[in-house]
């Protein structure tokens, strides 16, 4: 039995299996014979029949170690730079990158240092943080961060590495006293159905979002848009 994790319902079917991966894709390990014996497991994503979401079927968050070795920093490419810099710029035309910014999953904190070399005041939190900034919390966020009081908060690339996504968007609105506003990017489902891009069904992606399942999902009325591999969303004004 299958339940959807947005809705409980067993309404669901298996869409796509594959034989075991290991568990992280983006893990430098220390020496060769440990990423040898690395662990795997199959992944098999199932989609609700009743609203179409996506998700992995069998994901255990407890197996999954987020730590110093993981690195799926990105940011020695040109390419995605440019994407960080057009990112910025959905930001800045809609009037957000004022007050106190958090951003959620950081990360090595690439785009979290831009951000603060525009005179931003951010703080980040991800446990793979390498650095010492007094910006970033070596932490995930949990609602033991209660109160932190942020105009903006910032989810790229980290929802879909989270089993219950919406209890974890209740949580930060419960941190946050309910005000400010949300920037999410995800990658697209869609772009993986279009390119036939297997390689990017991996066990450490537990969601796969697409447009209509955001809108659908519990933030009706915001602003959506696609941008090549990634969706992106963000609370309307007011």
């Amino acid at each position: 039995m299958i339940k959807c994790p947005l809705t409980g319902s067993i309404n669901t079917k298996v869409i796509y299996k594959q034989g075991a991966v290991p568990l992280t894709q983006n893990k430098v390990y220390p020496s060769a014979a440990q990423a040898k014996n690395a662990v795997c497991k199959e992944v098999v994503i199932a989609q609700s029949l009743d609203n179409g979401f996506v998700f992995s079927a069998d994901f255990t968050d407890s197996i999954i170690d987020y730590d110093m070795h993981y690195q799926n920093e990105q940011s020695n490419s040109a390419y995605f730079r440019s994407h960080l810099e057009n990112v910025i710029k959905v930001m800045e035309d809609n009037n957000t990158l004022r007050g106190k910014v958090v951003e959620i999953g950081c990360g090595k904190a690439y785009f979290l240092d831009m951000l603060a070399a525009r005179g931003v005041d951010i703080l980040g939190f991800d446990p793979t943080y390498e650095g010492n900034s007094p910006k970033v919390v070596k932490d995930f966020f949990s609602d033991k961060y209660s109160d932190i009081k942020a105009e903006f908060i910032v989810l790229r690339h980290t929802l879909e590495h989270i089993s219950k996504p919406f209890q974890f968007i209740k949580t930060i609105a419960a941190a946050n006293n309910y005000n400010g506003r949300i920037y999410i990017e995800v990658p697209t489902f869609e772009w993986i159905l279009e390119h036939n891009a297997v390689e990017d069904i991996f066990y450490e992606h537990c969601n796969y979002f697409t447009l209509d399942t955001l809108q659908i999902s519990c933030w009706k009325g915001c602003h959506l848009g696609r941008r090549s591999k990634g969706v992106y969303f963000s609370e309307p004004d007011g």
